[in-house]
């Protein structure tokens, strides 16, 4: 139970579930919880009678990264880095004792807990990286990558070592070409309750799902370095299965083909790899070679790379991965793009914790619209027709389902402002009133005649909002914005 309350020394700051992600210290105590053993605790979000409970998603743990979190004494932060190490440490070296796969994977994917730096160490070269992996003799090493699809080269990317990227790209080219194109396989065992006890961990199997498909390349673009990503480019790694000379819509209908990890529940491509992981750098350099990729929607979802940016958190370089897409001709996939269950890229911001509100503001003056009522994706709208019908007949999970689909903002054609006010979210409310069309926002209603306002929960942020939507309020329009104000 998260009911928000007002801050009791910091003026018009509410204490609620979103401040909470917020903090390092308590970024840490979820870390702590996912390194533990066991089965996973479930846990669901009640900030009021009436408000819908929420699911706090297991998966968050790679957007809370906690030393990248708040810290009122920034000396916390060392102290932090170095619990969680130790931690790591420790998991790691129980998962070696029986499945050095896991072992290994959870050093590779350290940086979602703790900077690279602060748990590998400024030391780099193929000896220190094996000398790290504990890398065994060679016919142990060649059973193994035939089997996890995994090479010594996707290692050195996935830990950013420079100088072992260099040594193992220095081979014949034969050598090099076989190293560049091998793919994680599938790793992941099904979810009917079998296999190796440690796989079937919720970190464990998490950690196996995000190594499948992996390639040399993806494994740069998702934690390696500019320079990294740029030499397997020019060595001639493989981007993806697509044709990059194909058009955005060619491209889009081959998304589910393409090389990628299951990154927040979807298989991204070698590029959106790199926007979910907040590697700006990375999508920069990308789009300077393959431009059509910033504005290609994913066919089924209707997803764009704005909208995965969007849903990353501050904490992964959100705005400036955003910056990198706008620069590179992004800005009509917030018109076009209607995501399956997030809406406009604006609404998908605003129904996202830990979002970035510079980010929100690149959004609007890119010409995102705080008053434009959300329209329901046609696929959801024929779902929620059909799982009402399963519903009265009793399907259980039909009938979850449905409520899920009937919950979401576009049917109701709410805006975004009224996402952020629902959420109880002031500090994004006072964001979006910095918009010209505020006042529009402040004011329109929904489908069931609601206004932003009304559908606050709870008496502490809709006293705050009540301030900011109320009729002395006057908008501050977002410099450069070309949205005509309507009266």
């Amino acid at each position: 139970m998260v009911p928000p309350v007002k801050h009791a020394s910091l003026e018009d700051a509410i204490c609620d579930f979103t401040s909470w992600r917020r903090r390092g210290w308590c970024r840490m105590e979820f870390a702590a919880s996912k390194l533990c053993a066991g089965d996973d605790m479930p846990l669901m979000v009640v900030t009021s009678p009436t408000a819908p409970p929420e699911y706090f998603n297991p998966c968050d743990i790679f957007k809370l990264c906690a030393a990248r979190g708040d810290f009122t004494v920034d000396s916390d932060r060392d102290a932090v880095n170095e619990t969680l190490t130790k931690m790591l440490k420790a998991k790691v070296e129980a998962y070696g004792k029986e499945d050095i796969t896991l072992s290994r994977l959870l050093q590779v994917f350290s940086p979602l807990f703790v900077p690279r730096e602060a748990y590998y160490g400024s030391s780099n070269g193929l000896d220190h990286l094996k000398s790290f992996l504990k890398w065994r003799g060679d016919a142990e090493e060649e059973a193994w990558e035939a089997e996890t699809g995994w090479n010594l080269l996707t290692l050195a990317c996935a830990m950013d070592d420079g100088d072992a990227v260099d040594a193992l790209l220095a081979q014949d080219a034969t050598t090099v070409k076989t190293l560049l194109e091998a793919k994680g396989t599938q790793l992941a065992i099904p979810g009917n309750g079998k296999g190796p006890k440690l796989r079937r961990e919720p970190l464990g199997n998490k950690l196996l799902q995000y190594a499948t498909c992996m390639t040399p390349l993806l494994a740069a673009m998702t934690f390696a370095s500019r320079d990294i990503v740029q030499k397997l480019l020019d060595a001639g790694a493989p981007v993806d299965r697509n044709d990059p000379s194909k058009s955005s819509k060619k491209l889009a209908a081959a998304y589910d083909n393409c090389d990628g990890v299951a990154l927040l529940g979807y298989r991204p491509c070698t590029f959106r790899g790199a926007v979910i992981a907040g590697k700006h750098e990375n999508v920069d350099l990308f789009l300077e070679r393959y431009p059509q990729y910033a504005t290609a929607q994913h066919p089924e979802s209707n997803a764009c790379p704005l909208h995965y940016a969007a849903m990353t958190s501050q904490c992964r370089g959100q705005k400036k991965v955003v910056e990198a897409l706008l620069k590179h001709g992004a800005a009509p996939s917030l018109d076009e793009a209607n995501g399956f269950w997030y809406g406009s890229v604006l609404a998908a911001t605003c129904n996202t914790y830990d979002q970035d509100h510079d980010t929100v503001r690149l959004l609007m003056k890119a010409g995102a619209d705080p008053a434009k009522p959300e329209v329901l994706h046609a696929k959801a709208n024929m779902l929620r027709k059909v799982t009402a019908v399963f519903r009265f007949f009793g399907v259980v999970d039909m009938g979850g389902f449905n409520r899920m689909l009937s919950a979401l903002p576009q049917r109701w054609k709410q805006t975004p402002t009224h996402i952020a006010a629902q959420r109880g979210d002031v500090a994004l409310v006072k964001v979006l009133a910095e918009h010209e069309k505020f006042p529009v926002a402040a004011h329109k209603e929904d489908t069931k005649g609601r206004t932003p306002l009304a559908v606050v929960v709870g008496d502490a942020p809709k006293a705050a909002i009540a301030d900011i939507v109320g009729p002395a309020a006057v908008a501050t329009p977002v410099p450069g914005n070309k949205v005509a104000p309507e009266q």
